[in-house]
């Protein structure tokens, strides 16, 4: 029992299927549960908690994310499940069990490069050790961060040693959950009153350790041992001759009677699942603070995230991190981060401006004729400073400028609410497009007179801002669009650059004598009457030519009753063929 790390359990794994011998292990790698059946694994299954993180993180709203871990098996799971909340993987970089300083570093460095700041570490205690230390040293322990431990090493934090816990400050971890029971209470107090200042608290694997030794007590206790006597030298794993390793007579027997073993133990239910695994159920989600971890909430396959593991019957999967306690996030802030922040590079962003003919107001180049600087003015340019004052990319991560947001340009960029209105004066009226309303509006603001504008048709979204695909500035700069409509600053604005509505109509201008009403089915009435007169006129003039080719002869107004209806039924089409 025992066996830790991966390498080392694939070892043992082969020699004791080989010899038919169960073997207890701590390592939770997906494939031996498969490979090897004689190969159980104790701890509970670490790969169910990916769900729960791509879950928070879906909570958060936060799009990207950047992966650091050292178990490369357990990666295509994690990777796996944030896919599929549709969550973007920024960057992933393996750290290698023996990585040295400098190797950590080069990752931190890059980090300190990008935009994402939600970071995902899946490490070892051991590796994470210094991991965190030169984290919290680079300053990327501090506000705007989001750091996300697994419970590869939230399992062990009570462990560590302090100035770990306190490099890793802020942190959000998922942690395996112990159910409280009176088992466990008594157990606790047994163990401080024995091993009292002599050894750290008991962790969650000696917790499993404990009720794995009860599993192999209990059914050896059910297996009726044959009476057959095994040379003791013969089951031995002599690492000198693993050639003539024997294999048990009475192995699959006990390997049965441990896989059908249930109970409760002190780290609650203790049940194998599909042979192997133990069933996990829940989740702690625990923030870094003080000497220790602070829990702030659960998360179980069922329930989603809560804050209490046994919640209501009738609530449903929650994926909002609302019904869990307040977060002090790295820096000892309370605000949430927003996912994303400027890199550390020491580069400005350089804002594209389209340079092209058009109208001044919205925007206008000139270049100063000594400096040779680039003096760019308009409307687009005070909506965009009063959206944001000073970004730091090194690419061309926007464009500023009347650009219009179509829907073939929006599968190659990403543009924010449009900050100019679609729509014009609807009336009831012939439509007429000539250009877009807001080069429209800047036309009749020059030209007012004899001008006017009846209605519009929505073909395009207006002008927006152009932000690269995937940009997280793309939200946030839309949000400070809405903000400057909702205050009405971006109505200043346009009525600062835009002075004279006096050519726009209004509803109350439809009446107005000057502006001829709309087509009616009234103003086609003298159409529809010459159009039927002269219908009228034609079939006449047409029967009178017909009867006087065929009745030449008789005198029409002298026949009889009798002598029309026989008139009327020569005309009709049974008789046509004996004209």
């Amino acid at each position: 029992m025992g066996l830790e790390t991966s390498l080392e359990a694939k070892f043992f794994a082969v020699l004791r299927d080989k010899a038919k011998l169960s073997i207890l292990s701590f390592t939770t790698s997906p494939s031996f549960s498969t490979e090897y059946p004689y190969f159980l694994q104790i701890a509970q299954d670490e790969t169910t908690q990916f769900k729960g993180i791509a879950t928070l993180i879906e909570s958060f709203k936060w799009k990207d994310a950047i992966l650091i871990y050292e178990d490369t098996e357990t990666l295509p799971y994690l990777v796996d499940s944030l896919q599929e909340k549709d969550i973007h993987i920024a960057y992933k970089r393996a750290v290698s069990p023996l990585a040295t300083d400098d190797q950590i570093l080069e990752k931190l460095h890059k980090i300190m490069t990008m935009e994402t700041t939600v970071v995902i570490v899946h490490m070892s205690p051991s590796l994470v050790s210094h991991f965190f230390l030169h984290v919290k040293r680079l300053g990327l322990m501090r506000e705007g961060y989001a750091w996300i431990i697994t419970d590869k090493t939230m399992n062990f934090l009570n462990s560590m040693d302090s100035s770990i816990i306190d490099s890793m400050q802020g942190a959000l971890g998922f942690k395996s959950y112990i159910p409280t029971s009176n088992e466990f209470h008594n157990f606790t107090l047994r163990w401080r009153r024995k091993f009292h200042m002599e050894v750290m608290e008991l962790n969650v694997l000696g917790l499993w350790a404990y009720d794995a030794i009860w599993a192999i007590a209990m059914a050896t206790e059910k297996v009726k041992m044959p009476q057959i006597r095994e040379n003791s030298i013969s089951l031995r794993l002599n690492l000198m001759d693993l050639a003539n390793i024997r294999a048990s007579k009475s192995g699959s027997i006990l390997l049965n009677e441990i896989l059908q073993t249930r109970f409760k133990g002190l780290s609650g239910e203790f049940q194998l699942m599909n042979g192997k695994k133990l069933i996990s159920k829940a989740f702690e989600i625990v923030n870094v603070l003080g000497k220790g971890d602070i829990r702030v909430g659960f998360w179980t396959l069922m329930d989603g995230i809560t804050k209490e593991v046994n919640p209501s019957v009738d609530k449903k999967y929650s994926s909002s991190h609302s019904g869990i306690e307040a977060i002090i996030w790295p820096g000892g802030s309370t605000t949430t981060p927003k996912g994303w922040v400027l890199p550390m590079s020491g580069k400005k962003l350089r804002i594209g401006v389209p340079l092209k003919q058009g109208f001044p107001e919205f925007i206008n180049v000139d270049f100063h004729p000594q400096t040779n600087a680039t003096i760019v003015t308009g409307f687009c340019i005070d909506v965009f400073n009063t959206a944001i004052d000073a970004l730091e990319y090194e690419n061309y991560d926007a464009v500023v400028g009347d650009i219009t947001i179509t829907s073939n340009r929006s599968l190659y960029v990403d543009f924010t609410f449009p900050y100019t209105d679609i729509e014009g004066i609807t009336m009831a009226g012939v439509v007429a497009i000539i250009d877009e309303i807001p080069y429209i509006k800047l036309f009749l603001v020059k030209y007012p007179v004899g001008y006017a504008m009846i209605t519009s048709e929505p073909t395009t979204n207006g002008f927006g801002f152009v932000f690269r695909k995937g940009s997280p500035l793309v939200p946030e700069i839309s949000w400070a669009i809405a903000k400057l409509r909702e205050e009405g600053k971006l109505m200043m604005m346009e009525n600062e650059w835009f002075k004279s509505q006096s050519s726009f109509m209004s509803q109350d201008s439809v009446t107005s004598p000057n502006i001829p009403n709309s087509l009616d089915f009234d103003r086609f009435r003298g159409l529809f009457l010459i159009s039927g007169i002269s219908s009228a006129l034609a079939l006449l003039i047409f029967l009178i030519c017909l009867f006087h080719k065929k009745w030449h002869a008789h005198d029409l107004g002298s026949l009889s009753r009798g002598a029309l209806l026989f008139i009327m039924k020569y005309f009709s089409p049974k008789n046509s063929n004996m004209i």
